[in-house]
């Protein structure tokens, strides 16, 4: 670490509007680990002119963007009950070297051992920067052996970092002794007041997953994660040996992973929508924020709806009456949004969109999130409206053609060139002469096969 990661002083302003500090860039990094801090919360330093989000500064965002990754990246845990071995060192696979049949020049151990030798030495690795024109025939037998050992080492090298550990920061916690037709919203109820339930990026739900058996039943047992590390404590102090209904009775713990079996085997990432991750962000935000007005300010304020309207049914030919088509469609949309959802800062309809396209920002983030909820796949004018968030890049004025239409241009260049009329140069002269027929061109004179008495059809 440098210098100025120990030696710089932030200070931070808590919930009751308390001054602490100093702390180092270590200690910011730490507080935000635990959750005693979040990404919202107001630090400064000397030389700053206001407090800021800890967000908003540049110096803290890779620290945040370090931590989201490792707490993201949480292993499967196993079952409680399962005592399992230390997972065993995986051995490496030794495979005989195939030798190629062209190699014959030299001894196949002999080529073995230059290659562990020049792999060693300056000469060896220059050896794999030249190239094969350059090279005499032995050079070329050794290099392509270099090349296969160095992606030897490399993939040893890499699968070596492919291990199993324990997660830093553990913030879940486990549930025994639930009943059988437990569901996740009871857990959630019974659990929220311990703190904040962490929300799973890929499905936007608070991240409970209850054990099922082979038929699908509960096992009676849950994990649930909390965004502070601090509520698992508060959550094993109040609930544990507590009723969750008047005759289950709950135990609670920390939870403890585990390697399942003795191979690692990497977990698959899902791929999550950009869009989608920034509003369930927001979420968190708001769930962390001081007050009502700062909770209101975070997340997503614009909104796209489709199918809104059809354009061809504007009046071509009259450009006041098509206008006037286009505006009374917005200002009816503008005027039910608003009276539904809260109050519009700008709309924009994109005239010349096939799919009749929509673009509304709100003034508040709870507007357009309520925007999506009550108009999504609701019935406009015969139509099932799709409204999402916009994604801040797709241009909607930017209108490609659909397949009928480029099928259309294609035909009518084809019908344009049929009609154009040739030069006379380029237009192919018949003239009969007899029992053997002349076809002639401005280039050359053809003779027709003698065999060949019938006149050709025009054409041919």
């Amino acid at each position: 670490m440098s210098d100025d990661y120990e030696a710089e002083e932030w200070y931070i302003l808590n919930d009751k509007k308390e001054n602490k500090g100093p702390f180092s860039l270590r200690d910011i990094d730490a507080l935000y680990k635990t959750k005693s801090i979040v990404s919202n919360s107001l630090v400064w330093k000397d030389g700053m002119e206001e407090w800021k989000a800890l967000y908003e500064v540049d110096t803290l965002k890779a620290l945040l963007n370090d931590a989201v990754e490792e707490a993201d990246n949480i292993p499967a845990i196993t079952e409680q009950n399962e005592q399992q071995e230390p997972p065993k060192e995986p051995q490496e696979e030794t495979k005989e070297e195939p030798q190629e049949e062209n190699a014959q020049e030299i001894d196949a151990e002999e080529l073995e051992k230059l290659a562990n030798k020049a792999l060693d030495n300056i000469e060896g690795r220059d050896l794999l920067d030249k190239n094969d024109e350059d090279l005499t025939e032995e050079q070329k037998q050794l290099k392509y052996k270099l090349l296969r050992k160095e992606k030897k080492k490399r993939y040893r090298k890499n699968k070596s970092k492919k291990k199993w550990y324990k997660a830093k920061i553990n913030s879940n916690i486990y549930i025994g002794g639930l009943p059988q037709d437990i569901t996740a919203e009871e857990i959630e109820n019974h659990f929220s007041k311990c703190g904040a339930i962490r929300i799973d990026p890929n499905t936007g739900l608070h991240k409970i997953k209850l054990y099922k058996n082979d038929d699908g039943t509960n096992k009676g047992d849950a994990l649930l994660s909390f965004e502070n590390l601090e509520s698992v404590d508060t959550a094993i102090e109040m609930l544990h040996q507590s009723n969750i209904r008047h005759d289950a009775v709950i135990t609670v713990e920390r939870a403890h992973f585990e390697q399942k079996g003795e191979e690692y085997r990497e977990r698959k990432r899902q791929k999550i929508d950009e869009v989608e991750k920034k509003r369930i962000q927001a979420e968190k935000e708001r769930r962390f924020a001081w007050n009502e007005e700062q909770a209101s300010s975070i997340g997503l304020k614009i909104v796209i709806l489709k199918h809104m309207f059809d354009p061809n049914e504007a009046p071509k030919d009259d450009e006041a009456k098509s206008n006037e088509f286009f505006q009374v469609i917005e200002q009816d949309v503008a005027q039910e949004v608003q009276n539904q959802c809260g109050k519009i800062e700008k709309i924009e309809l994109f005239r010349d969109n096939p799919e009749g396209v929509i673009k509304i920002k709100f003034e508040n983030p709870l507007s357009a999130e309520q925007c999506v909820d009550k108009f999504n796949q609701r019935v406009f004018d015969g139509q099932e409206i799709e409204v999402i968030f916009w994604d801040g890049k797709t241009n909607y004025k930017k209108v490609s053609e659909t397949t009928q239409e480029v099928d259309k241009r294609v035909d009518e260049f084809g019908d344009w060139l049929d009609d154009q009329a040739l030069p006379e140069e380029l237009k192919i002269k018949k003239q009969s002469s007899g029992p053997e027929e002349v076809i002639e061109t401005s280039e050359k004179v053809v003779e027709a096969p003698e065999e060949s008495t019938t006149k050709p059809a025009e054409g041919e």
